[in-house]
Formats: C-alpha cells, structure tokens, sequence
C-alpha cells in the first residue's frame, strides 16, 4: 500500500523592510507565523459577500444573536422578538433590505476582519508569487508540511474561487452551525478571474497575531533567483535551523519556469555555490 503524499504548504516572505524581516526571522527564530487581518490585505474585496435573509423569523433572530448583531441592534432586536411572524414580514424585512441591510454588512465585515488568517500557497515556483510577496524573487519561501503535535497546518482550507460575489444564506449556510464556521466561509471565497493564479490555502484563528507552529513543520527555506548572497538572513538560518534544507532558485534557460540550482542543509552553504 503505498504511503499517502503529505501536503505541502508555503508562505512567501519578502526581506525588504524591518517589519518584513522582522516576520521572517520570527519564523526560525521563535518558530511562529503571523495571522493578519483580512484589511491589510492586497484585495479590497476580501471578505466581500452578500447575506441573503430569506430565512424565517427564528432563523433570523438567531443569526443576530450567536454573531452579536443584537447588540449593535439592541432596540429593533428586542422589538423583533416580540413580533408576530406577520409583523414581522411586514415591517423587519423591508428594513434589512435597505440603509440598515447595509449596516449589518459592514458590521458583518468587521467580525470578519477581527479575525487573523494565514495565507499560504501550494506552490513553491510560482513566478507571480515571488514577484508580488517576495519583493520580485529577492525575497525567500518557507515550505511547510502538517505533523503531529501543535500543528495548524492540518487545518489549511483550499480557497473557493468564484466567477461572482459570495452569496450566503443564513436560512442554507449558517443554520445549525457556528458563526466561527459562517466566518470562515465568507473569508476563504475570492474571485477567481484574478486569483485563481494564487492557489492559495487559508488558516484561520480568532484573532490576528502570532501562533506557535511544530518546529518539524518547517521543511525547507527557499531563496528567491535574485536573492543577495551576503544578506544576513542566511546566517540566521545557519544559527538557528543548521539542519534545514536550502534550496535556490534559478531561471530556466529553455522555458518560463524556475529551477533549483542547489538543494542543500543550511550549514553546509558557503559562497561559492551561488557561482
């Protein structure tokens, strides 16, 4: 029976400013990532979505409460629950469906973005990622595989790329599950005609800031094909993953594509075999 292929993961990582470098050592160092905020993000449509309220009056109400809506509307939920369901159809509905609908959106937006997410990808020579995240190839890439133990990596979600804007149904998609299962649909949909390129897999937590990751989980570091040689980041690999795999990338001379031109443990590089 042959052994099952282990997922891959991994998070490009531009060396350009204190705070970029600052993350990426975080990583060998203190062996944690970063969980951003979905507003600091490059798609001003993240986490865009359309909240169908077709549900019933019960459905509704309890979707105001488990998202703590009711407390942003505290009056109109208090006078909803007191509603007749005729009532109710008469005069709520048409409410969430104008100025007010647009309110509960945004608010919507905002538990979404009080969330961290951890971006990553499922491919390690993807020429537009190491220009977009990896300051145009000078940058690196961290490869990441799940292994027992305090491991995240297991939870990665594959995002859905749709040809329009999300439409979620709280009467089909959030009933009977939590608001965190309702939030993480909505922050793992984008759109497809611009990003499908990404492949990109997502992690979510309840919080932006740094997580713990199992040390084994960090398989290898590679170096982007304009990577600076004497950079400094490479002596902090050396001082603290000695034993992690290396591996620099290069242009094809044939083809449009990336291509390793050494695969070595960190300790073992000297300068010459960047030549």
């Amino acid at each position: 029976m042959s052994k099952p292929t282990t997922k891959k993961y991994f998070k490009y990582r531009s060396l350009s400013s204190k705070t970029d470098r600052k993350y990426a050592c975080d990583i060998l160092i203190n062996n944690q990532l970063y969980f951003a905020s979905g507003d600091s993000f490059n798609d001003p449509f993240e986490f865009h979505s359309i909240i169908d309220f077709k549900g019933s009056k019960n459905q509704i109400l309890d979707y105001f409460e488990k998202t703590g809506l009711e407390n942003d509307f505290f009056e109109i939920f208090h006078q909803m629950k007191k509603m007749s369901t005729k009532d109710f159809d008469k005069q709520v509905r048409p409410i969430l469906e104008s100025v007010s609908y647009n309110k509960i959106q945004g608010l919507v937006k905002k538990r979404l973005n009080s969330l961290g997410v951890l971006c990553l990808s499922s491919e390690e020579k993807n020429i537009n990622l190491w220009s977009n995240y990896a300051n145009s190839h000078k940058g690196i890439c961290f490869q990441f595989e799940s292994v027992e133990g305090n491991d995240y990596f297991s939870q990665a979600t594959l995002v859905e790329y749709t040809p329009k804007i999300n439409t979620l149904s709280i009467a089909e998609d959030y009933s009977d599950k939590t608001l965190m299962d309702f939030l993480k649909k909505i922050s793992r949909t984008k759109y497809e005609a611009y990003w499908t390129h990404e492949k990109e897999y997502r992690i979510i937590k309840d919080k932006p800031a740094a997580y713990k990751f199992n040390p084994l989980s960090l398989k290898a570091i590679y170096l982007g094909c304009r990577f600076d040689p004497k950079d400094d980041f490479l002596n902090v690999v050396k001082k603290y993953k000695p034993d992690c795999e290396v591996v620099y990338l290069q242009p094809a001379k044939d083809s449009y594509s990336l291509v390793v031109k050494f695969r070595k443990n960190a300790e073992d590089i000297n300068s010459e075999h960047f030549s």
